[in-house]
């Protein structure tokens, strides 16, 4: 907080907002924080990463489309496909992509927002409430 004591702690929660449409007809949305009483539990002490190739790609993906902010979860599999090489048997880069995300979010390197947002966890720490730190 500006001009706040060094040190003190504000615990947040991350909240999708729905702004209506454009005038294409696109659902628009934005996140607002909103401030919680409690505090969260205290993160783990054994950080994740993000292991493979997959799901390193994916996470440079997430952190290029969506640096401070949330992204449709479409888009962000959109982005994955057009940055991975297409083999030269069937096309599994849509499951792969998906695969990828999954593994993020169990290990908490990514955050679901319902069934259609995504964001990375460095905007959210431990919890399913979407807590920021």
């Amino acid at each position: 907080m500006k001009d706040g004591t060094d040190g003190e702690s504000f615990p947040f929660k991350l909240k999708v907002v729905d702004l209506g449409f454009d005038p294409d007809g696109e659902a628009q949305s934005s996140c607002v924080v909103e401030h919680v009483e409690a505090q969260p539990a205290a993160p783990s002490t054994g950080k994740q990463r993000a292991t493979g190739r997959h799901q390193i790609t994916m996470l440079e993906v997430l952190r290029t489309v969506a640096p401070s902010g949330t992204v449709n979860y479409d888009d962000l599999v959109a982005g994955y496909v057009a940055k991975m090489p297409k083999g030269d048997a069937r096309d599994n880069r849509k499951r792969d992509a998906k695969r990828a995300l999954e593994e993020l979010i169990t290990k908490k390197l990514a955050f679901m927002h319902g069934e259609d947002r995504v964001s990375l966890t460095s905007l959210v720490t431990s919890g399913d409430e979407g807590w920021l730190g």
